[in-house]
């Protein structure tokens, strides 16, 4: 409908830029809000120690009673016992190890074991 010219144009988004600054000097609009401003728990340590922060393995192993015991000796140790402790020497355990996988890369393995076995067998019915 209207032709706009390039000078207007850059002349008018001037203005608006001009404008929108002194609105932001006048009325602190680059303060930033009050709502990002929250209490880390890293400013008070003490509530790293409550609940919603505690161990995500020891909740975890709750209820597993061979593990369960794994994080006892850590929840009431300071850190200088813990540097002082020596060093645990590993002890074979009566379970066998399991390795966790990753679900996807598991199933994929599956399928690709299937293909192949039925590669296999039709190759032999060729034969």
């Amino acid at each position: 409908m209207f032709a706009v010219n390039g000078k207007f144009f850059l002349a008018f988004a001037m203005l608006m830029l001009s404008l929108k600054l002194s609105w932001a000097q006048m009325f602190g609009d680059s303060e930033v809000p009050a709502v990002l401003s929250y209490n880390s728990p890293l400013r008070q340590p003490d509530s790293l120690r409550s609940r919603p922060y505690f161990d995500f393995l020891s909740t975890l192993y709750r209820h597993d009673t061979e593990k369960s015991s794994l994080f006892q000796p850590y929840l009431n140790r300071s850190k200088r016992e813990a540097v002082a402790a020596p060093p645990a020497t590993a002890v074979p355990s009566d379970r066998s190890r399991r390795a966790i996988v990753f679900r996807p890369l598991f199933v994929y393995k599956q399928q690709e074991i299937r293909k192949q076995q039925l590669r296999e067998e039709r190759n032999r019915r060729r034969v």
